[in-house]
């Protein structure tokens, strides 16, 4: 059996590759409600209200029928992407109790946060400063701005309805890449990833302290490679108490995570077992002083104790991780051509792709571990 910490440093790698995968899923699935439940209906209401007329008063209705369409829209969606991340937190912390309880050579009683502190990182713990609902009807207020802003524009310069319709599309000669419409779905986007990496790490974080009797610190792991931040590169490896210090997301978008550092077994209570050092292979037997062998199943040995230890997990980085997985985890995180450069021997960092898998929430709870 590996050290306990290189496994688990290996589960949070794996599962940033998981949440990426459901992050895209959801992205997906939000930003295809949003163009059912908000965009094609702007567009319809737009075209006729524009047709009809453009008198100031005629604009002046169809500004307050598009901004009903668009709370009415993202109310609408917004209970499901709740709901999404209300099981989430459960799925996260039900992973990090199975990692712990699969890194340790000897039983231990780990405990789950209740459903009432999971529930309360959805609802009540803000992220970059503000909480979830603010965040959701920003987005919506500010499409608001934008739709209403680009009609208005389109309308001074004497445009045609037509033309003013593209303002919100953007054009098919840039894959309707250059319209308002494209900013409103990267701005959803951007919320939907940074809030589920929110909803994961506070999860962890609130694992890791319902098992403080065995977790010793917290380590910072970024997903080191072009993509990755200043912010999250300098904090890559540091450890923190629980619930102190800097946690994901530290940004937009932000794809890091945290992995629990335990006690050494010394500090757990089993003072005549030697440390399983970081990279050493060792079996479920352990050696006591001098050749004197005994097998470990001391689930009442455990006990809580206050000093602060722990073997830091190796150092491993996201390429590194990477090139030690099968090929069909290397085809899903990069797609298989890039997958034949990297094994190739072309580094992580000359290109990367977190696109390329989706996951449901059943998916990631069984890939989790």
């Amino acid at each position: 059996m590996a050290n306990p910490n290189d496994l688990l440093m290996d589960q949070a790698i794996r599962n940033i590759l998981n949440l990426q995968g459901f992050s895209n899923a959801e992205v997906k699935k939000v930003v295809e409600l949003i163009n059912s439940q908000v965009l094609s209906k702007i567009t319809n209401a737009t075209t006729t209200g524009l047709l009809r007329s453009k008198s100031k008063s005629n604009i002046s209705r169809l500004t307050k029928r598009n901004n009903k369409i668009i709370k009415d829209g993202y109310t609408t969606i917004y209970p499901e992407y709740k709901g999404d991340l209300f099981e989430l937190s459960r799925i996260e912390a039900g992973l990090t109790v199975n990692a712990l309880e699969k890194s340790l050579p000897f039983s231990v009683n780990f405990n789950l946060p209740d459903a009432g502190t999971l529930r309360a990182i959805v609802t009540s713990e803000p992220f970059q400063g503000k909480l979830l609902r603010k965040w959701w009807s920003g987005l919506a207020r500010d499409a608001q701005d934008r739709i209403a802003q680009q009609i208005n524009m389109g309308i001074i310069q004497g445009e045609s309805v037509p033309n003013i319709v593209r303002r919100l599309t953007g054009t098919s000669a840039l894959n309707f890449t250059d319209g308002a419409y494209k900013t409103i779905r990267r701005n959803a986007e951007s919320t939907v990833r940074t809030s589920i990496n929110h909803v994961s790490n506070s999860a962890r974080e609130h694992t890791y302290e319902a098992n403080s009797n065995v977790i010793a610190s917290v380590q910072y792991v970024a997903t080191l490679d072009a993509r990755t931040t200043d912010i999250c590169a300098g904090l890559d490896g540091q450890q923190f108490q629980i619930q102190e210090g800097p946690r994901p997301p530290m940004h937009h978008q932000c794809r890091s995570t945290t992995v629990p550092v335990t006690k050494s077994f010394k500090e757990l209570g089993f003072t005549g077992l030697n440390e399983i050092k970081s990279g050493r292979r060792a079996s479920r037997t352990y050696t006591i002083g001098k050749g004197q062998r005994v097998k470990v199943d001391t689930r009442a040995q455990v006990k809580k104790i206050q000093d602060v230890g722990g073997t830091a997990p190796a150092k491993q980085t996201y390429g590194t991780w990477l090139k030690k997985q099968p090929k069909t985890i290397q085809n899903k995180v990069l797609g298989k051509g890039r997958a034949e450069l990297f094994r190739d021997g072309l580094p992580i960092d000359k290109f990367t792709n977190n696109r390329n898998m989706s996951l449901s929430l059943g998916q990631l709870e069984k890939l989790g571990v």
